[in-house]
C-alpha cells in the first residue's frame, strides 16, 4: 500500500467508527496490510485484496470476550458481542443474528450493512470488505 492508500483508508475508518483516535500505519517491509490502531493500542489490520483485477481492502479485528469460549453466535452471545461493539466501536454499529446461521452474523452502522462476524477459535473475528468507492470523500 503506498501513501495515498493508507491515508484514504485512515480517512474512511476515522468516518466510519467516528473517531479521530483511529490510525492506519503501513507495515515496515510488507505492502499487502497495514496495522490499525486506536490510541496506540493495536486495534485490527487491513489486507490487500487484488482479485479479478480490482484492488479492495480486508479490515479484519479479532473479538475475545471476557469469560466466555464462543462456539456459537446465539441469542445471548450476540447480545454480548453487541454491548462489546458499542463499548469499543460505538453505539450505531449493531449485529444481526442470520436466520439459519450459528457461525456468523451481519453487522450494521445504523441501517447500512457494513461487514459480517464469525466465530473464531473461541472467539469472534470480525471481516469488512473495503472498496475502492468507499474511500471517496
Amino acid at each position: 500500500m503506498d501513501v495515498a492508500e493508507i491515508s484514504k483508508l485512515d480517512n474512511y475508518l476515522k468516518r466510519l467508527f467516528g473517531s479521530p483516535r483511529i490510525r492506519v500505519v503501513p507495515r515496515p517491509q510488507r505492502d499487502d496490510y497495514a496495522e490499525v490502531l486506536l490510541g496506540e493500542e493495536p486495534f485490527g489490520r487491513i489486507v490487500v485484496d487484488d482479485e479479478d483485477d480490482e484492488r479492495s481492502y480486508n479490515f479484519e479485528k479479532s473479538i475475545t470476550l471476557p469469560d466466555a469460549k464462543v462456539t456459537r453466535l446465539d441469542n445471548e452471545t450476540i447480545a454480548r458481542v453487541n454491548a462489546y461493539l458499542k463499548q469499543q466501536l460505538g453505539a450505531k454499529f449493531v449485529l444481526h443474528k442470520r436466520p439459519t446461521k450459528t457461525d456468523s452474523a451481519d453487522l450494521h452502522a445504523g441501517d447500512e450493512f457494513v461487514g459480517v462476524v464469525f466465530v473464531d477459535d473461541g472467539g469472534v473475528a470480525l471481516e469488512m470488505a473495503i472498496l475502492e468507492q468507499d474511500l471517496e470523500p
